[in-house]
């Protein structure tokens, strides 16, 4: 899966473009740091033939 880097905090969050896994469509990748939890959340952007 071909992740792309969109942006990383000062506080160690980091968002990047990827494939959700689930349903394989283009999606924002949501990275929170360990003090807020650490789970990962998906955010579909468009279809199967946008951005990634």
């Amino acid at each position: 899966m071909t992740v792309r880097l969109i942006y990383e905090s000062g506080n160690g969050d980091v968002w990047a473009l990827a494939r959700d896994p689930t349903s394989d469509l283009p999606a924002v990748k949501h990275q929170p740091n360990a003090s807020s939890g650490g789970q990962t959340s998906w955010t579909e952007i468009g279809g199967n033939d946008t951005v990634v």
